[in-house]
């Protein structure tokens, strides 16, 4: 079959595009792989310091919140501002007890006394 000169010449040559082909498409897809790899990385760990960044945002503004009704906790008037800090802060509820077991509560609650 490949009995002339010519023959084997151009089924070498053939043989080197083939496995330079096979080699710069090897090279190439490992390259992108790796590349495809590291920005996957980059992009979870740039959502996850936002995401942690305005976790820590919203506990901070939560704690502030909280500690700012320490002014008003055993003013007559307090369930008043603990509904508007419920309402302004999206919390379920806000209350406060006193030593001598009094509750405060922002909405009315079936609680038992003591």
């Amino acid at each position: 079959m490949l009995k002339s000169l010519q023959a084997r010449i151009l089924a070498f040559v053939i043989a080197l595009l083939a496995g330079a082909v096979f080699a710069v498409g090897l090279l190439s897809y490992q390259q992108l792989r790796s590349q495809l790899f590291d920005g996957i990385e980059r992009d979870a760990r740039s959502a996850t310091t936002g995401y942690a960044f305005a976790v820590g945002e919203w506990l901070d503004t939560r704690a502030a919140m909280v500690a700012s009704l320490r002014a008003v906790a055993g003013r007559p008037d307090a369930a008043d501002y603990y509904a508007r800090y419920a309402e302004a802060g999206g919390f379920d509820l806000v209350y406060a007890g006193s030593p001598d077991k009094r509750m405060v509560f922002a909405k009315p609650q079936n609680v038992p006394e003591g």
